[in-house]
């Protein structure tokens, strides 16, 4: 689960999209951790074709925010330009911090062909 995914759709201005969800993450068969999270995301339009999104992810060892901001240029494809920052606490009780920045241009065109260019800047502390 990630608390971001690159703007596929964009909101009409003034509406809202959220989603909300919680549970208990089983990593595998042998993995007694079990860790409770919680996964807020949202979508706002805004005036000029644009979309703000963002969301959060929370557990009691890794948490993360992402906010973002996408355009639409109508044939010419849409923009959209994102922040995430997480922190986490490792078994050994070290703990991690770090930012993700991300650019995305996406197009379509007739015949079902999508063409996505993605740029990310990571930083990391600890």
């Amino acid at each position: 689960i990630q608390p971001f995914s690159a703007v596929a759709s964009f909101q009409r201005e003034g509406y809202l999209k959220y989603s909300l969800a919680a549970g208990e993450y089983r990593a595998g068969k042998y993995d007694s951790d079990k860790p409770h999270f919680g996964q807020f995301t949202a979508m706002y339009g805004l005036p000029w074709g644009m979309t703000a999104y963002g969301g959060a992810l929370l557990s009691a060892d890794y948490n993360a925010l992402a906010l973002g901001l996408g355009k639409n240029f109508g044939t010419i494809g849409a923009v959209s330009v994102d922040v995430t920052q997480a922190k986490s606490q490792l078994r050994n009780n070290e703990k991690e911090e770090g930012q993700s920045y991300r650019f995305l241009y996406s197009k379509s065109f007739e015949g079902g062909t999508d063409l996505r260019l993605l740029g990310y800047k990571y930083s990391t502390s600890g």
